[in-house]
């Protein structure tokens, strides 16, 4: 999970005083910036596809979970939760009937459930088995995420926790007590499935390296992976049935059984996706995303009426040479403009604005 940086950090420090061309010049980064983080269209919603993996958004304000916040709930409390299994937007639907979905002009939503979803705390803003608040501003852990239960869990609640590139994929304890199965695989680590921490696993297992492959110069046919669900009357090592974290290395799903009768109890289980792809929901790409401010606004205004236009371009044009000669007298003199400067124009331009319309009226 990444760390955000405190925007309220530098509040004392200096105000910076910049160029009128190095203010266009910063304005000009952050739209490159903003068009690579957030190329997407947000005017499509994620509800017709279905139950399907995709990016998740728990929403504070309206508690509920939401696949397209940007285009919905800009301004609510959002909280990312990443990638989800299996999971159909909740905006707009019965979970929350008091709030419309603002894509969803059909109202195609408001009579569904979405029954299927499964949540957690980190849908209310918890996480870990600490269940802590998680707080960008002031969190310093890594977390790291369950491959099964979804939930992020800090590396300093995590016992045992091997180097990042060790593992590939991580199991909760809770996840492997629920399916005891898990801790059945590769007891004498033999096939290389997990980091091991104990000192009960064979020379052979030495013989893997942090990807899972075998080194060179030992034998390289991997060993038949053997059902954890048949008799283990004939396996070389006693499985550990006691629930522990798993540190899953890169190869390990491929040593799943996949018997009729193991993929069966996935399918019962609901946790096929161990060893079935799923379906990535990919949002459309915004074709305007790279544009600057200037440019969708021409845009915009080639969407209106001719007239509206017209009418449009001399209402800015009036603002332009009322705004020009609000900042001339500012290079005239050398004072530096400030926010305050700015908004205070503005404001004097909104009550002139009223007061016309009061006369007309």
């Amino acid at each position: 999970m990444a760390k955000m940086a405190n925007a309220d950090a530098d509040a004392d420090a200096d105000t910076e005083t910049l160029t009128a061309v190095e203010f266009l010049a910063r304005q000009t980064q952050l739209e490159a910036a903003a068009a690579e983080a957030l190329p997407d269209d947000f005017s499509v919603c994620s509800f017709s596809q279905g139950y399907v993996v995709q990016r998740v958004y728990s929403c504070r304000t309206c508690s509920l979970a939401a696949g397209r916040p940007v285009g919905c709930h800009t301004t609510h409390h959002a909280v990312e939760l990443f990638e989800r299994r299996h999971f159909r937007c909740d905006c707009g639907t019965l979970r929350n009937a008091s709030h419309r979905c603002e894509l969803d002009s059909a109202r195609t939503k408001a009579d569904q459930t979405n029954a299927e979803n499964k949540y957690n705390h980190n849908f209310d803003g918890i996480f870990c088995v600490c269940n802590q608040v998680y707080d960008p501003d002031s969190e310093t852990s890594a977390m790291f995420q369950c491959v099964m239960c979804q939930d992020w869990l800090h590396d300093r609640c995590i016992p045992d926790l091997p180097d990042e590139d060790e593992f590939d994929e991580f199991i909760c304890k809770a996840c492997v007590a629920e399916y005891p199965f898990l801790a059945q695989y590769d007891p004498d680590g033999t096939l290389g499935m997990f980091v091991r921490r104990d000192t009960n696993a064979t020379d052979t297992a030495a013989a893997v390296n942090a990807n899972g492959k075998r080194a060179l110069g030992v034998e390289t046919a991997d060993p038949a992976p053997v059902c954890p669900l048949a008799s283990a009357s004939g396996s070389t090592a006693k499985a550990d049935a006691t629930p522990r974290y798993l540190f899953c290395r890169e190869d390990w799903r491929s040593h799943l059984c996949r018997c009729d009768t193991c993929l069966a109890m996935y399918s019962k289980s609901g946790i096929e996706y161990l060893v079935h792809k799923m379906k990535v929901y990919e949002p459309p790409k915004d074709e305007s995303a790279g544009d600057s401010l200037l440019d969708a606004g021409m845009k915009q205004l080639d969407r209106v009426d001719r007239v509206q236009a017209i009418n449009g371009v001399h209402a800015y044009n009036r603002l332009k040479d009322r705004l020009m000669g609000f900042l001339r007298t500012f290079g005239e003199t050398g004072k530096v403009v400030t926010k305050d400067d700015i908004d205070a124009f503005f404001a004097a331009q909104a009550d002139a604005e009223r007061k016309k319309k009061r006369v007309r009226m």
